[in-house]
Formats: structure tokens, sequence, C-alpha cells
């Protein structure tokens, strides 16, 4: 009678390889989200050059409309706008109110709202920054 004896070897390897597994996953997934928050820090340093350059269009525009306003005595009675380009190619769009009206309460006031943007056209990707000074 010849008996056969079966040994039971328990492998180990393939506990190994998913534990392998899980630990990159996990990593890798560490990774990109660290790499997804630096990208958003990159981009968002990246805009503040185009936000410098909107904000200094629209103080240009504003300093450019106060002195016209005070010494050439610009838009007398009437309500104007007026848009320039800059030679970084920026640009400013300036709106001038007289009078009453929702945003310019009281018959002598003036309204002056300035929106500088860093890149003028038909750009989908620009910057904005405004101004309101009412005297």
């Amino acid at each position: 009678m010849i008996t056969h004896k079966h040994t039971i070897i328990h492998d180990r390897n393939g506990f190994t390889l998913l534990l392998v597994i899980v630990l990159l996953a996990a990593f890798l997934s560490i990774a990109l989200g660290i790499v997804n928050i630096l990208l958003g820090q990159v981009i968002i340093i990246g805009q503040a050059g185009e936000s410098f350059k909107a904000l200094y269009a629209a103080d240009i525009g504003m300093e450019r409309t106060l002195y016209r306003d005070r010494v050439q005595d610009i838009c007398v009675g009437v309500n104007c706008t007026e848009t320039r380009q800059l030679p970084n190619g920026a640009c400013y769009t300036v709106t001038v109110q007289i009078g009453p009206s929702a945003l310019c309460l009281g018959p002598n006031r003036r309204c002056i709202d300035v929106v500088g943007r860093d890149i003028c056209g038909g750009s989908e990707r620009y910057v904005e920054r405004r101004f309101d000074v009412r005297y």
C-alpha cells in the first residue's frame, strides 16, 4: 500500500505583491495630491504679474481721468466712456457719470469707474481690476 503524503506549502509571495501594490497606490495618490497643490500655486504666482498689469492699467486710467476732469473739465453735463490701450498691451475703460443716477447720487456729483485689463482684445483669459471714485 502506497500512501501519498501531500505537503501544503503556504505561498506568501502573492500577499507581498498585493501589499506592495497597495503601498505604491497610496504613495502615488499622495504624490499626485502634492503635485496638484503645487501646480495651483504655480498658476496663481504666474497670474500675479498679470494682476499687477491690470491694476496699474486701472490706476493709470484713474489718474489720467481725474487730471483731465479737474484741469480740462471733460464730460461737462454728459456721461462718457473711453477705452485706451497702453504700450504694454494692457488697456483700461473709463466711464464718467455726472449728475443724478442710480450709482451717482446728487446733482453735481461725479462718478468715475475705471476697469483695467491685462490683455486687450478677444482673449478668453484675462485679469481685470477696477477702481470707483465718487466725488
